[in-house]
């Protein structure tokens, strides 16, 4: 195997161009297939009495495929190991150019990363907000409480507002069914404000066994994506149709003993105590910006040009899926199409920098995380009862935990790497009442929506935030802000 190495121009950026005999690829696809022929089980053959000329005639593809995959990967750990000054940032990337009779080639691209100074934290000041939670906020989720934990009791009656419909819906946009809006059993009280308030509507005045469909609009600024700016038909069903007795809303020693709770006091603490979690998600997203504003200013150094496009091209990309899913005409993006992208490459280039700077605080520091441990935190944090969402990460770990490993590492050696970082800085606390802590937050998930993903399993949507009540006390709401689904 030949490497030679290719003078580029560019800097942090490396080609090596691989050229490997011929007759020695195909001695190592002979190999091969002399090596899986034992094994191989076909319909016509005893197992492992395949015929060689059979395997290669129907899976050569496959095996010529594995093999130049198995040269590419001694050519990147030779190229490596030949090369210790070499920092690869993520992972080299290997293109075949060559077929022919005398040999087979390929490209070895290689990216590095930039000579980063770690710098003395002890002159960072972070400043962490504590939400103030108001009295009032307090009554309007004791209130929902109350009314949505009511106890409830069979009817033979049309539904009406206060009752509770258990329902099977499906949601349709156009003629796409989307599964994310199929739901069989849910338990909705009408009038409590946690779905759609169309939606609730037009559930009232049904009985068990009646079927309606309806539309509802969604706005632009909806934060699901599948829905957002789109007209959604549904078709539900009505499966029952459960009264709540009034007198069971009211905020009192029985609501405290319903919710296992020894009297009021002690439940008003606990939901104090939920609000005050359900904003710690933006809390921290508010002190991690602290600390890559901090970056910004303290850091100047180069970045590697092909990785800002990369990076570019990757939120470009989602970019172009998001102006798609909401349908926007081609002429209005055309209008905003120069604005965005002088934005977003910013961003790109702000996300390589502080990316490049964990890093480097991570390898000097031996941050890392192992798949054992990452796996279980996964678990932990997604819990007994997983959304659909978090289902189906749950179903990717299961087929391919590699791939799920993948992407959340870097996201989990990332908030590590901040820990580490704010354990050395200086602090102060600084009073904010939840109106201001909402409204930063969704001036910050505004800002970073397109390159600070949250994972599946972390609830930090400034929508998450607003009207939590206790750990034992699901999803109550308050305020006039409605959950939407």
């Amino acid at each position: 195997m030949n490497i030679v190495k290719t003078d580029l121009k560019e800097e942090f950026a490396h080609k090596y161009q691989v050229a490997l005999p011929k007759a020695d690829f195909e001695k190592a696809v002979e190999s091969k297939l002399q090596q899986i022929a034992p094994k191989m089980k076909m319909d016509g053959f005893r197992d492992g009495n395949v015929p060689v000329s059979v395997i290669r005639e129907k899976h050569g593809g496959r095996i010529k495929q594995q093999v130049l995959t198995a040269f590419a990967q001694q050519a990147v750990q030779r190229i490596l190991n030949e090369n210790k000054e070499l920092r690869p940032v993520g992972a080299p990337r290997v293109q075949f150019t060559k077929d022919d009779a005398n040999e087979v080639a390929f490209d070895v691209d290689i990216d590095t990363a930039p000579e980063v100074e770690v710098k003395d934290f002890s002159a960072m000041t972070i400043t962490r907000p504590q939400v103030q939670v108001p009295d009032k906020t307090v009554e309007e989720n004791l209130k929902a409480l109350a009314r949505r934990t009511a106890p409830v009791e069979e009817v033979q009656r049309k539904s009406q507002d206060g009752d509770v419909v258990v329902i099977d819906y499906q949601g349709s946009v156009g003629d796409e069914k989307q599964a994310s809006l199929k739901t069989q059993g849910y338990r909705l009280g009408l009038g409590d404000g946690i779905i759609h308030n169309d939606f609730e509507r037009n559930l009232t005045g049904l009985a068990a066994g009646e079927k309606k469909s309806f539309t509802i609009s969604f706005p632009d600024t909806h934060t699901a994506r599948n829905v957002a700016g789109k007209t959604v038909a549904f078709e539900v069903e009505v499966r029952k149709v459960l009264a709540r007795n009034a007198k069971d809303f009211e905020i009192d020693e029985a609501l405290a003993l319903r919710m296992k709770h020894k009297d009021l006091g002690e439940l008003r603490k606990a939901v104090v105590r939920q609000i005050e979690n359900g904003c710690q998600p933006a809390a921290r997203q508010m002190i991690k910006r602290q600390v890559f504003d901090w970056f910004d200013e303290q850091y100047s150094f180069p970045l590697p040009q092909r990785l800002i496009e990369t990076e570019f091209a990757d939120i470009w990309r989602r970019v172009e899926q998001e102006m798609k899913q909401r349908e926007v005409s081609e002429e209005k993006f055309a209008e905003t199409q120069k604005q965005l992208r002088e934005q977003y490459r910013t961003i790109a280039e702000r996300r390589l920098k502080t990316g490049l700077i964990l890093s480097e605080i991570a390898r000097q520091n031996n941050i890392t995380v192992d798949d054992e441990s990452l796996l279980r935190s996964i678990k932990a944090r997604i819990g007994a009862k997983p959304n659909a969402q978090q289902k189906q990460l749950l179903e990717r770990i299961a087929k391919n935990p590699q791939s799920v490993l993948a992407e959340v590492r870097p996201q989990v050696i990332e908030e590590n790497v901040v820990d580490h970082i704010l354990s050395k800085v200086s602090t102060t606390n600084e009073s904010v009442s939840l109106e201001d802590m909402l409204s930063r937050a969704r001036e910050l998930n505004k800002e970073t929506q397109l390159h600070v993903e949250s994972s599946a399993f972390d609830g930090s949507s400034p929508d998450a935030l607003e009207g939590s009540a206790s750990t034992d006390i699901a999803e109550a709401r308050g305020g006039k802000k409605k959950k939407r689904r």
